[in-house]
């Protein structure tokens, strides 16, 4: 029987929340767009107002460093020039301390005018390198001159010294008390400078626009001197070396201070321009005009995100209201694909008054009758049955018998009346029944001619897979069922009830039979028949003669011998065989926690 589709291609509240969507939509997309333009050149006009006011904190960094290193040197040179006819001792220690407090610096010199005399310092942590830095300025006579004339000069000699080093050209004046004048020269290192740019550009970030990511910003600021050289640029920087050919131009025009777009290797760029003031160098800051799109992007998306908002907003009132209709139908279709997954109680309510609740109340009670229903015949059967798996005729099938019967019946419900009796014995299927069908078996019927005996089949009417497997699934029962049974006797002797024990005799089987439905229009039974099933129900009555609870035949041995702890009992005659036959105790599974002797079988009954 082929199941029809009970899927709903186009639910109510699909269709009102798409209409509505459709007309939110439109007007969110000229809205969109009116804004858009509206508000892209607010949005470039405020990144260009960032980017001049980012260079100009940076370059307040920038000079106050670079101040604070002339101040420093300025200093130490006046002191040195105070005690310089003095003990050399006292101009040592003066040295030793201001290296100390300035571990950054790694040498100041000083070169006077014409007859005037010079020196040089280093701190001694690079005391290898005074040959070095002496020869590095002697390099430079120029630039000593033209600070000697009032200029202060900057350049990066990290390449010619291969370690990060700037150097500072200042002049020194013959002014306060002081006779010396000429050029002072201090070398220290760039990192001030690179975590100044770093810190200057968060810092000016942080309060303009709240953007800092991390190693690639927006925006690029670096130092560049006089020749327009990139003196300083921010650490994990990416930007071109030419890109200073703007800084250059502004240099040579002698501007102090503007702002403008230029272009590089067909990028385009946004510049801000500002000479450090007391300083031949100028700090530079630059940002991508596509980054400054990349912006107006966003503001465009972060519109779109509020529009999109208002949308969904409205969709989830419209998907609201449409509940009232569409809950109780989808209440109604989930039950009915309860039903046909057995779920015969799915826990439907009947929250209205109108034709849905009338028509819940009557799937309800369909449900409750379908229920009981059920529990007069097995799920497993159902369920093959609505597939169409079940048929009229009967088939040839490998499987595997067990009869379980509780071998002391009469004696444990001696003195029971009719309520007693019955309770008892649903207290003891309650207990058994689950061990069949939590294995992949069939409870093929109850029988109580001579007792309480349950018929149960593996591999009858669904297999898993080959017999040894339903054999092996039939055992596996038979061991819950042993387990079970003395948690219901430790149950009953915790109270004031009985106190016999309960023990249970299963005979299994394995063979072919004829298994399939008999019966006729009014009242069908599946069931299986053959000599396999007539042994298994011999089998199970030895057990009590040899004080065992499984007994399983030769045949089903076979199948499962290298899997499961046995041992075998004395040979039986059974009616209608001419030959007597092996059985074989089941004590447990190979390797498994609990007996492992039939004697600790025998054990564990007791309580």
């Amino acid at each position: 029987m082929q199941k029809k589709s009970s899927r709903i291609r186009f639910p109510i509240g699909l269709k009102l929340s798409i209409i509505v969507a459709i007309i939110l939509a439109v007007s969110l997309s000229i809205i969109t767009v009116l804004m858009s333009f509206m508000t892209g050149n607010d949005v470039r006009l405020a990144a260009e107002n960032n980017n001049w006011l980012i260079n100009r904190w940076s370059a307040d960094a920038a000079g106050n460093i670079l101040r604070t290193n002339s101040e420093k040197s300025l200093f130490l040179i006046r002191n040195i020039e105070a005690v310089m006819d003095e003990d050399q001792e006292n101009i040592d220690i003066l040295v030793s301390r201001f290296f100390r407090l300035n571990p950054d610096i790694y040498s100041v010199a000083f070169v006077g005018l014409a007859g005037s005399p010079g020196g040089m310092v280093v701190n001694e942590n690079f005391s290898s390198l005074r040959g070095v830095f002496f020869q590095w300025l002697m390099g430079h006579e120029y630039n000593l001159g033209q600070a000697s004339a009032g200029k202060t000069l900057l350049y990066n000699a990290s390449s010619d010294l291969d370690f990060s080093c700037l150097v500072m050209f200042f002049p020194l004046y013959a002014e306060g008390g002081f006779n010396f004048s000429g050029a002072g020269i201090v070398f220290f290192s760039a990192s001030l400078l690179e975590t100044s740019l770093n810190q200057g550009f968060q810092t000016a970030s942080g309060v303009v626009s709240g953007e800092i990511n991390g190693k690639n910003h927006d925006h690029v600021s670096f130092i560049v001197n006089n020749s327009a050289e990139i003196i300083v640029s921010p650490k994990n920087s990416n930007f071109i070396a030419n890109q200073s050919v703007f800084a250059y131009e502004a240099m040579q025009n002698n501007v102090n201070a503007i702002q403008m777009a230029f272009t590089v290797e067909d990028s385009q760029y946004f510049g801000a321009f500002e000479r450090l003031p007391g300083f031949e160098a100028a700090m530079v800051t630059q940002i991508r005009s596509d980054l400054i799109d990349t912006r107006v992007f966003i503001e465009v998306f972060k519109i779109g995100i509020i529009g999109l908002i208002v949308m969904l907003i409205s969709i989830f009132v419209i998907a609201r209201y449409s509940k009232t209709i569409t809950v109780p139908l989808k209440a109604l279709i989930s039950g009915v694909n309860a039903i046909e997954n057995n779920n015969y109680q799915p826990g439907l309510k009947i929250n209205s008054r109108d034709e849905i609740g009338v028509l819940t109340s009557s799937f309800i009670s369909m449900g409750h009758g379908l229920a009981n229903f059920e529990r007069f015949t097995n799920k497993q059967l159902v369920a093959l049955a609505k597939k169409g798996e079940l048929g009229l005729t009967g088939v040839k099938r490998n499987v595997t018998i067990c009869f379980t019967m509780i071998q002391n019946f009469n004696a444990l419900t001696s003195g029971m009346d009719t309520k007693q009796l019955f309770i008892f014995i649903n207290q003891l299927l309650a207990g058994l029944v689950p061990c069949v069908t939590n294995t992949g078996g069939l409870v093929d019927k109850f029988l109580t001619q001579e007792g309480l005996v349950i018929m149960s089949l593996w591999g009858a009417a669904e297999s898993q897979g080959n017999p040894r497997s339903d054999a092996i699934n039939c055992i596996q029962s038979a061991l819950k069922m042993r387990n079970a049974l003395r948690q219901i006797n430790e149950k009953r002797f915790s109270g004031s009830g009985s106190r016999i024990l309960a023990k249970m005799s299963c005979g299994i089987n394995s063979g072919e039979v004829v298994a399939g439905q008999m019966g006729s229009e009014e009242r069908m039974e599946y069931t299986v028949i053959g000599d396999a099933v007539n042994l298994a129900a011999r089998l199970q009555e030895p057990n009590e003669a040899f004080n065992t609870d499984i007994l399983i035949s030769e045949e089903t041995s076979r199948l499962i011998s290298s899997d499961i702890v046995s041992r075998e009992m004395p040979s039986i005659e059974v009616k209608g065989k001419s030959e007597v036959l092996r059985v074989f105790s089941v004590i447990n599974f190979k390797n498994y926690f609990g007996p492992s002797t039939l004697e600790e079988v025998r054990q564990s009954w007791r309580i």
